[in-house]
């Protein structure tokens, strides 16, 4: 690969932005040494935070690299956030799992969705409809007094391990079968959960993607990353 200290001139397909920065000021701000392919060098646009891409000086690039700097420290803060605030979703999980109403559920990492579930159903509003999302209960939908359940339980979905032989579970995604039947699917309705970080719980937005099958964008802090300091 292209090591930080390469000139422009280097005939790799590469080039790394900060060329010139010393190896431990590359340590310490990574992000000012990304490596670009060599089709962006010289084509008007600035790609490197500091500009060094467009080295030849036909278009003036400022130098953003410091507050590209500090939106990265907003963002690890925020991830940190998130991680504490998981961290106080794992308690409360522990709390749910002892009173013996999830006992028969995967709950996830340290089960911490049982958390979310043990808080009470989630709400939406969309349109003229309704949804009641009642993790590893049910999902309802209601409108004009009429209520159709879309789902209920939840299993995780699996994805393919890089082998591409064995499967294991994406704790990113629940999938909640067994709704009302659905004529136009010949089958039952189903819903499927895609979790994302976020300091607080709440449904997002809703989607039919196939029919009979409705998907919910949830942001949830379960869906954080552990804290680097838990053990």
């Amino acid at each position: 690969g292209l090591q930080v200290d390469a000139s422009p001139s280097s005939p790799d397909d590469g080039f790394a932005c900060g060329w010139k920065l010393s190896r431990e000021m590359v340590r310490k701000e990574p992000f000012r040494a990304k490596v670009i392919h060599r089709s962006f060098v010289n084509d008007g646009i600035c790609d490197c935070c500091g500009g060094e891409d467009e080295w030849e000086g036909e278009t003036a690039c400022p130098d953003n690299c410091e507050a590209e700097l500090k939106a990265q420290k907003a963002h690890e803060a925020a991830l940190e956030r998130g991680s504490e605030a998981r961290q106080r979703l794992i308690k409360q999980a522990e709390q749910a799992k002892k009173s013996g109403r999830y006992a028969n559920f995967d709950g996830g990492p340290q089960d911490v969705y049982l958390a979310i579930a043990a808080q009470g159903c989630l709400k939406l509003e969309d349109g003229e409809y309704e949804y009641d999302i009642c993790l590893f209960g049910e999902v309802n939908q209601r409108s004009k007094g009429k209520s159709f359940k879309l789902g209920t339980k939840g299993e995780w979905a699996s994805v393919l391990w890089e082998d591409g032989k064995t499967y294991r579970k994406d704790y990113s995604t629940l999938v909640m079968d067994g709704g009302t039947y659905c004529a136009a699917r010949h089958g039952p309705r189903r819903v499927e959960l895609h979790f994302e970080c976020d300091l607080t719980t709440k449904v997002m937005s809703v989607q039919e993607t196939e029919v009979c099958v409705y998907s919910f964008a949830v942001k949830t802090p379960a869906a954080c990353n552990p804290s680097m300091h838990d053990h």
